[in-house]
């Protein structure tokens, strides 16, 4: 039913749930993405080089993770989002696709970790992406990058940060941004929605978005905010290029094409690509599953185009 190595994948997954299930699902939730980290972990490329640090704002810190691809002078900038519905996921969790992406894009990848919900609802986690890639912007020459060269990421929560900060970033006059991607990401929040319950995929359950939605929205499901929920938006006009990627079995598959022919619609140039016998997460499989990573190499590529 699945891509080569997906139910592998999938297994795994299911195993350390299972070994952390003690009931409380945000604590649950948190130590999974931990513990994934370490059972999909992926070695870095010789030459590539990675630190920590952290943006200091008011009142708290952002921390991010620096990839710099082999022997690159003056990199373009991936600002990347991680996915884990808003309250979970991290820098470590999201590292087999940040490292991955600077290898095969040949930009350096700017991994940020912002503020999780419940504890800090909308709208801390899109100030935070958003001051993270202001910071990247104004900090490009000292970390020997091309500032005049950015772009967004994300994948899950992260797809949905990525759009709404390139909203921020051309409302709010800068900076300027030449790509958006877009990775299997939740757009609506419509919890009446049929694919909701209908889906087929095996992790990402109409429960878990049942849960999540009033955890990141504060419990204020009907805003028509287009930064919190950017299949609300009346203007999508003027936003960068987008290649949006979801999959197959994913149970937001259906939105995420509604919001790419909302992109369209607004003359946003919009790449939408399929990938067939996937499910919600697959990138973080890249290291077991073959048609996983051959994804990534695609939208790697198309990201390479509008950062050359």
């Amino acid at each position: 039913m699945f891509a080569e190595g997906i139910q592998d994948y999938v297994d795994r997954v299911r195993r350390i749930s299972a070994a952390v299930n003690t009931g409380n699902m945000l604590d649950d939730r948190r130590l999974r993405y931990d513990l994934l980290a370490e059972e999909f972990r992926r070695p870095y490329p010789a030459g590539m080089r990675v630190r920590n640090t952290s943006i200091v704002l008011a009142g708290h810190e952002v921390p991010v993770r620096i990839y710099w691809p082999p022997d690159a002078e003056k990199p373009p900038i991936i600002c990347y989002f991680h996915g884990g519905g808003f309250l979970a996921g991290s820098i470590e969790s999201h590292d087999m696709i940040t490292s991955a992406l600077c290898e095969f894009t040949g930009a350096a990848v700017i991994s940020v970790h912002y503020r999780r919900v419940p504890e800090n609802p909308y709208p801390m986690p899109q100030e935070d992406c958003y001051a993270a890639v202001c910071w990247a912007a104004a900090r490009a020459d000292a970390l020997g990058l091309d500032g005049s060269r950015m772009a967004v990421a994300g994948d899950s929560a992260g797809g949905l940060l990525s759009t709404a900060v390139a909203m921020m970033a051309r409302d709010r006059n800068g900076p300027t941004l030449r790509h958006q991607t877009l990775i299997y990401g939740v757009f609506d929040f419509d919890l009446e929605r049929t694919s909701y319950r209908t889906a087929k995929d095996p992790l990402l359950t109409y429960e878990a978005i049942r849960y999540l939605a009033p955890a990141y929205l504060g419990g204020r499901l009907d805003t028509h905010d287009p930064y919190a929920v950017p299949m609300r938006a009346k203007n999508l006009t003027g936003l960068p290029p987008a290649y949006v990627l979801r999959a197959e079995f994913d149970t937001l598959f259906e939105e995420e094409g509604e919001y790419a022919a909302k992109l369209r619609a607004a003359n946003v140039a919009t790449q939408l690509r399929d990938a067939q016998k996937m499910i919600h997460g697959f990138l973080r499989a890249i290291e077991i599953s073959p048609p996983a990573k051959q994804e990534l190499m695609r939208m790697a590529d198309a990201i390479r185009a509008h950062l050359i």
